[in-house]
């Protein structure tokens, strides 16, 4: 708290310059099981923003996030902290130059969301914004980065600019263990063979290990934007560190245990080690209102540095001899590639359609375990009552690898064995402007290594409401 009230005795000066504009969004959500009761989520967040004009041309932006989560396990109850957890952190602090040092050049710099690409949420070009996975509900949500953002427009027409990004920290993604770990979990049981039984005691230890602060640290690019026949089109050429770290050591400590004709297998300890890396990645995108229809296109393809998974399993039988084996997986070597086709349309009826297809969701890279998927997505929504009804139903189709299943004598079979599917449901009332009611159901379901799969125990029911002002 008092690291709280400090950040605002530095900010209150800036609100006596010019005229400041204050807005306040408020959401609480409550979210079960479907089947079990469970609470998976019950957050009440707030987030302040603040917009001061300081000059003709200089705007100063703020955004602070207040977070209160009554999940959150304490072990004690001995002051209001451990009782009602409450967080916050700063959301977006920027100050903006139109003008700066030369008429077409406009400058940003501090922590502030950089837009690009122009596709609906699924953004592979999107490279700035890390991805924050606290909601499974909530699939586009992104941190914003510190960086410094310069802007050039071009005489070649209004929407014609080069754009430069420096980041002189890495950034990093906010995801749930259990991404890795469940994954993690069917590599050991596929692993263990010749054994009567296999026991695991321990739940899985983390360690991270974050590049030096430092400037040859720093992550860089830049982007060219231009209109063309109403083609709106960008391309963009960044070099960076990952904001989603990667696994690079795993370590397994087990017990050996034989009787006659039985062998068990216990593991006592298992942990692992995560770890960033540098990659270049060129991106593309294009979009176009064809009138009957919006329709866009983003691609990138990622050339990451060369990156091992090296896994060490001890083994301890009774007699006390202990072996180590160790086994190392290039698991980031060559390009790939991460795209993203869609179109929506909105009808005058209330009608709303959005169809996208995609390849890579999330934090899909590289040849192994966590390779680009594919995904078929599909949301239609309707409006009643002059808008203040919404009922809307989103559904998404996951397979580890279409093109393979296609290959196989059994396509059918290979599809319901390496695919996923989450069906959400949800009817919103908006009784004013500014605030909406909502409630819902989602169910997700599958099979293999697709990646929804992963979510598969978070079927839920969820209530729901957002104001602003």
């Amino acid at each position: 708290m008092k690291r709280f009230l400090v950040y605002v005795g530095m900010g209150l000066p800036l609100l006596v310059f010019g005229t400041t504009d204050i807005s306040l969004d408020v959401e609480a959500m409550l979210a079960t099981g479907v089947t079990n009761g469970n609470i998976y989520l019950m957050p009440l967040k707030n987030r302040l923003g603040l917009h001061n004009k300081l000059g003709e041309n200089i705007h100063a932006v703020a955004g602070i996030n207040f977070l209160y989560n009554p999940l959150e396990e304490k072990s004690t109850m001995t002051n209001k902290e451990s009782v009602f957890p409450f967080t916050w952190h700063i959301d977006e602090a920027y100050l903006k130059i139109n003008h700066f040092l030369w008429e077409p050049i406009d400058l940003v710099a501090g922590k502030q969301r950089i837009s690009w690409g122009k596709a609906d949420k699924i953004n592979p070009t999107d490279l700035w914004n890390p991805v924050v996975l606290q909601n499974p509900l909530d699939l586009a949500q992104k941190e914003a980065s510190l960086a410094l953002n310069l802007i050039c427009y071009l005489p070649w027409g209004e929407s014609t600019a080069l754009n430069f990004i420096w980041e002189p920290v890495v950034s990093r993604s906010v995801l749930p263990s259990f991404l890795y770990e469940k994954r993690l979990d069917t590599m050991i049981n596929q692993s263990v063979s010749n054994v009567s039984s296999f026991t695991i005691e321990a739940p899985w230890e983390v360690s991270l290990q974050l590049p030096a602060y430092h400037l040859s640290n720093s992550s860089f690019g830049g982007r060219f934007q231009t209109s063309l026949i109403g083609f709106d089109m960008s391309t963009s050429l960044v070099y960076r560190y990952n904001d989603v770290p990667y696994i690079q050591e795993i370590f397994l400590s087990s017990t050996v245990t034989g009787f006659p004709l039985q062998t068990n297998l216990t593991m006592e300890s298992r942990s692992y080690k995560m770890g960033y890396y540098r990659e270049a990645i060129w991106g593309f995108d294009v979009a176009k209102d064809f009138g009957f229809v919006n329709s866009w296109f983003e691609a990138t393809i990622t050339w990451p540095e060369t990156q091992q998974t090296i896994v060490y399993d001890s083994r301890t039988i009774s007699i006390g001899i202990t072996t180590v084996t160790t086994n190392s997986t290039n698991v980031l070597e060559k390009a790939y590639i991460k795209y993203v086709l869609g179109m929506e349309k909105n009808f005058s009826s209330g009608w709303y359609i959005n169809l996208q297809y995609a390849k890579g969701l999330l934090a899909e890279r590289g040849e192994d375990m966590e390779h680009p998927q594919d995904y078929l997505i599909s949301r239609v929504e309707k409006t009643l009552l002059n808008d203040a009804w919404k009922i809307a139903i989103t559904s998404i189709f996951n397979t580890e690898d279409f093109g393979k299943s296609l290959g196989e004598q059994n396509i059918w079979k290979s599809l319901a064995d390496t695919s996923a599917w989450a069906l959400q449901g949800e009817v919103s009332f908006s009784p004013i402007v500014g605030v909406t009611l909502s409630t819902g159901i989602s169910l997700i379901d599958g099979k293999g290594n697709s990646t929804l799969s992963l979510f598969e125990d978070m079927d839920m029911v969820y209530f729901q409401f957002k104001t602003s002002f």
